[in-house]
């Protein structure tokens, strides 16, 4: 995770790796670059008056990020998520080539409830949302931001399942989520738990694992069939809630 330094209160703001895109966001409010006019940017009206770099898409605000101030996302053509703080996010979405800095100060002082000078908006736009890719740069080209390749994120990524294989999977596993199996299957486990706890005990489960090896190995290898069960779970969710689930794969996560 990159984070952009800070020299106006309130105005951080980090790249999200492309795998982490599982996060919820609102996603109202959308706003993409507007087209460019024929025969580009006039000259010195980028700097005057900052545009969305082609591609990039204000997507809405991160819901559940744990930050106490609002975050934002903002998805560059790379893929790659841009978390914005609510001050950058409202500078962004008034940058629409056609407002100048002033334009945005006064525009963002009166949605942000503080006043915000339109030397505050230059330093956001060139110290911030430029370096970031989220705007185009001063003479109206877009910038060509390297995809991050975070230390500590998923690394040795594979796909075991296509997306058209998934569909089949999921398919099989769709007509579980009906809500008469799902109070069944609940019923039983909780029925198996108490049988477990109370009446067999785990005391002699634990000592045979311990002195079988074999047994062991047969709790991993049902580990991993859980693991796999799982995901597919996840999947099958998606397609019951009427989403449609991609490729599945997996992979190393450095943490």
């Amino acid at each position: 995770m990159t984070i952009a330094p800070d020299r106006t209160p309130g105005a951080g703001a980090q790249t999200v790796p492309a795998q982490a895109q599982r996060s919820p966001w609102r996603g109202h409010g959308r706003a993409t670059a507007p087209p460019r006019p024929p025969g580009g940017t006039p000259e010195g009206s980028a700097s005057d008056r900052p545009v969305l770099a082609d591609g990039v898409e204000l997507v809405g605000e991160y819901e559940g990020s744990g930050y106490k101030e609002p975050h934002h996302l903002a998805r560059r053509p790379n893929g790659a998520l841009v978390q914005l703080t609510d001050l950058l996010h409202l500078v962004a979405s008034h940058a629409d080539g056609q407002r100048s800095l002033a334009d945005i100060a006064a525009a963002v002082s009166e949605q942000f409830g503080k006043t915000v000078s339109e030397d505050n908006v230059r330093a956001l736009v060139e110290d911030k949302l430029r370096p970031l890719g989220v705007l185009a740069a001063a003479d109206g080209t877009s910038p060509d931001v390297p995809p991050s390749d975070p230390l500590l994120g998923l690394k040795f990524r594979c796909t075991l399942l296509t997306a058209g294989a998934t569909r089949v999977v999921t398919t099989l596993f769709t007509p579980l989520f009906a809500p008469f199996l799902v109070i069944l299957v609940l019923a039983g486990l909780a029925a198996f738990d108490v049988w477990l706890f109370f009446v067999h005990g785990l005391a002699d489960s634990l000592r045979q694992t311990v002195q079988k090896p074999i047994i062991f190995l047969f709790v991993i290898a049902c580990v991993i069939v859980s693991a796999a069960l799982h995901e597919i779970g996840h999947a099958a969710a998606c397609r019951y809630g009427g989403a449609r689930p991609g490729r599945m794969g997996a992979g190393i996560y450095v943490a």
